[in-house]
């Protein structure tokens, strides 16, 4: 340090990561020249987690709560019980604020594996000393079949598993409709699923193939056209469009806000145009993700030749695995 100021770290690993009262003596060139205690309590940190989850979730979240300031990074190593920890992963977490930081585990990235997941957390200060803080398991479940039990229709689409399936099976189908209008929308030929391995296959249902209806939609899993299992998921519509009745050529520009917006949604369009001479205006516009489930479209008048009038705007969503989604939007009017 400078002016006179020393400065030294003390590190608890070094001190078995006991509690209670810290003595320190300072010795200039081997001469006493003062002392001081510091006491250590134990931390509020708590580690959360779900008790169980299911394989079709993909994912759960880590979070730990009471993190004091100082510290300025978290890990959380996660690993199955299957095969020890071959499938390791130091998970960084993200700081959440408040004390608050969470973590994210992909299934995925661990084989699938169903069983027993273990979170152990780490937190780091600005020196890259270390600590343990706790940690967690969690119990992943993998049935005959799965998929996610509510989903929202702006996702365009979700996942059916099917487990356990015999390593000789060539060919397993997820015949697939919703129960309204009983199987007036069954997708013929069959969807065919994808061997992913370890007696897991997968197939994805797109919306869109069954005309973008809500409800229940059903899923029976065939192995070389026997039936094997069956599934339902209820598909939902939570997505809200907010956006003025009106606005004044003056300001030029007015912003559309969709709230609800799925998380596995990784782009979001807004075509948009003036209803004067129909499309000849129209205009693709990415909007922006603000975050919590909300995304936002400026729209700037003078793109569309400042024309009065109405303006229709549509939305399309894209999910991380290239499907989307449209629906109709909102109209305002411009005066």
């Amino acid at each position: 340090m400078s002016k006179g100021v020393w400065k030294a770290t003390i590190p608890f690993s070094k001190h078995f990561n006991e509690s209670g009262y810290y003595i320190t003596h300072v010795y200039v060139d081997k001469e006493m020249f003062g002392g001081l205690a510091t006491k250590v309590v134990e931390g509020d940190a708590k580690v959360n987690a779900p008790s169980e989850v299911s394989i079709a979730e993909k994912n759960y979240e880590v979070t730990v709560t009471g993190i004091p300031l100082q510290v300025n990074r978290i890990l959380v190593p996660t690993w199955s019980e299957v095969n020890g920890q071959d499938d390791l992963e130091w998970i960084p977490a993200v700081n959440k604020g408040n004390g608050s930081w969470s973590a994210i585990v992909s299934l995925p990235k661990h084989g699938n594996e169903k069983g027993t997941y273990i979170s152990h957390v780490y937190s780091y200060d600005k020196y890259g000393n270390y600590i343990g803080v706790g940690g967690t398991t969690v119990n992943v479940a993998r049935p005959l079949v799965d998929a996610i039990s509510e989903v929202d229709l702006a996702a365009a689409s979700f996942d059916v598993y099917a487990f356990g399936i015999g390593p000789n099976v060539q060919s397993v189908s997820f015949p697939t409709w919703t129960t309204k209008n009983d199987q007036d929308d069954l997708e013929r030929p069959w969807i065919q699923g994808t061997n992913m391995g370890n007696g897991t296959w997968k197939a994805t249902i797109l919306f869109s193939k069954h005309f973008n209806e809500t409800g229940d939609y059903i899923t029976h899993v065939y192995a070389d056209g026997n039936y094997y299992a069956g599934i339902s998921t209820t598909v939902k519509r939570g997505t809200q469009v907010i956006a003025p009745s009106s606005v004044s050529l003056g300001t030029r520009y007015y912003e559309v806000r969709i709230t609800g917006i799925p998380q596995n949604i990784t782009e979001v369009k807004v075509p948009t145009w003036s209803n004067h001479n129909g499309q000849d205006d129209l205009e693709w516009i990415p909007a922006v993700n603000r975050g919590n489930g909300i995304w936002s479209a400026i729209i700037d008048v003078a793109r569309h030749g400042n024309d009065t009038g109405p303006y229709t705007s549509h939305f399309y969503y894209y999910n991380d695995q290239g499907h989307s989604i449209g629906f109709d939007g909102v109209v305002v009017n411009v005066y």
